[in-house]
């Protein structure tokens, strides 16, 4: 989300004084925005900085309009929702049902030199590979490793099985102590000089 007009502590575009940067450009400050039929902002009305006189809190990544690619991006984010999966026969109550989702975006024109598999950072977002569906025309993303860890994810702690006990009448096990060998004389005479 780049723009919301709706929370002043949104650190994207927003109406306001605040600066937001835009990488390898300058400082943006959203004075208006004009909304659609539908609702949808359609237009924002922009001064920028070029000089950066104010250090924003964020800086926007973008793709300059007359040179991006539209991109199909195939999200996978975890197939099980729980570690329980594992050991729950009954493991597909933990399906993530939103385990894929499709979104399409832009992308910087070099994409299209990629090959089928041809692997990829997106500056701050993911790492993603050209997919097999890939045509000339139209270029598919997998995203493949997501910077930002899934906090809804439930950890499982695997119990640890607790320490035998001695047999009844048994003396318990004396537990072995390591033993220490000392430097050989050479080494210490090598580390002397």
């Amino acid at each position: 989300v780049l723009f919301r007009s709706d929370n002043s502590k949104f650190y994207g575009v927003a109406p306001g004084p605040r600066p937001v940067g835009l990488k390898f450009s300058g400082n943006i400050f959203c004075k208006s925005f004009d909304r659609d039929a539908e609702g949808k902002v359609a237009v924002i009305h922009c001064d920028i900085d070029f000089d950066r006189k104010e250090k924003p809190k964020t800086n926007i990544t973008w793709v300059s309009c007359h040179d991006a690619v539209p991109v199909e991006c195939r999200l996978y984010n975890y197939l099980l929702k729980d570690d329980r999966a594992a050991i729950d026969p009954d493991f597909l109550q933990y399906i993530n049902e939103d385990s894929e989702s499709i979104s399409n975006g832009f992308a910087e024109p070099s994409v299209k030199d990629f090959s089928i598999f041809d692997k990829f950072q997106a500056e701050r977002f993911a790492y993603y590979a050209i997919d097999t569906d890939s045509k000339a025309d139209k270029v598919i993303l997998n995203r493949t490793i997501s910077l930002k860890e899934d906090k809804e994810k439930v950890p499982v702690v695997a119990a640890r099985p607790a320490p035998k006990k001695a047999a009844e009448g048994e003396a318990p096990k004396e537990k072995k102590e390591k033993k220490v060998r000392p430097p050989k004389p050479e080494s210490v005479a090598a580390a002397a000089e």
